[in-house]
């Protein structure tokens, strides 16, 4: 739960493309930190690039002081200037029962009130280590407000033993279809590489070429367009109403045949 150079490079670009929206209330599922990868004084820069002109000033002179001052939390509050710089967030919140003082510490594997929506929730590695993992994305669903977005960055691949769960693209896929989400942004990434998919077709030919021998994470970015309640996908390759179900039977022939050759090697 940390903001590494891979997330950092992709908002920074979605900022530039001017693909995101600005948010004043996000809820963070797992309280970041500053991962340590890419050295934090870049966000001195980025401050005058695209923070809100307002803050600038002020924004700097946090970062100078978190600098000098050095305290057991620094690297949490290096991501809360990370949040305003690229979102100009005005209300921070997070879950996290290993976060800090102000992290709320609740029980994912729960269902909990908070009493009010946010404009963003982001999550960048906490559903894998939550047994519940339906009850996270219902939660999300609710505390996420109609025309409100949510950011996942999950362990796709590779990391055997990281959490519970590993989250593939037919996961977000069914998910954004059940759930009538706009999709935004699906890509799977290295620490150093991001490849976005445009749909089910690219995703297909990009995971069959893949090389396994690689950890992958698996980013999705979408937007909630009504305020129905949360729906349990059906995988897509059993759904007959899906018109792209038989692509995904015969990409999963394709994976069958891969992994019976690998397996006899």
């Amino acid at each position: 739960m940390a903001i590494a150079n891979v997330h950092y490079s992709l908002i920074r670009k979605l900022r530039e493309q001017n693909i995101l929206p600005y948010f004043n209330t996000i809820l963070e599922i797992g309280e970041q930190n500053w991962y340590g990868d890419l050295n934090p004084k870049v966000l001195f820069n980025d401050i005058k690039l695209f923070a809100k002109e307002s803050q600038k000033d002020d924004l700097i002179v946090q970062l100078k002081s978190i600098f000098e001052d050095s305290t057991p939390n620094f690297l949490f509050d290096i991501a809360k200037i990370f949040y305003k710089v690229f979102f100009h967030v005005e209300s921070l919140e997070s879950i996290d029962l290993h976060g800090t003082s102000s992290s709320m510490k609740l029980d994912l594997n729960l269902n909990h009130d908070l009493g009010k929506q946010f404009d963003c929730i982001i999550n960048l590695g906490t559903a894998e280590h939550v047994f519940n993992v339906y009850q996270v994305f219902k939660s999300i669903h609710e505390w996420t407000k109609k025309d409100g977005i949510v950011i996942h960055c999950l362990p796709m691949y590779g990391e055997v033993d990281h959490g519970f769960y590993n989250f593939h693209p037919t996961f977000f896929w069914d998910l954004l279809l059940a759930n009538n989400y706009n999709n935004i942004l699906l890509a799977k990434t290295t620490m150093k590489q991001i490849d976005v998919y445009k749909n089910r077709e690219s995703c297909k030919k990009d995971i069959l070429s893949m090389d396994k021998n690689k950890a992958y994470g698996m980013w999705s970015i979408y937007k909630k367009i009504s305020n129905e309640d949360f729906k349990i996908p059906r995988q897509g390759v059993y759904d007959d109403n899906l018109k792209e179900q038989n692509l995904i039977k015969d990409y999963w022939k394709e994976q069958r045949k891969i992994a019976d050759v690998s397996s006899l090697s």
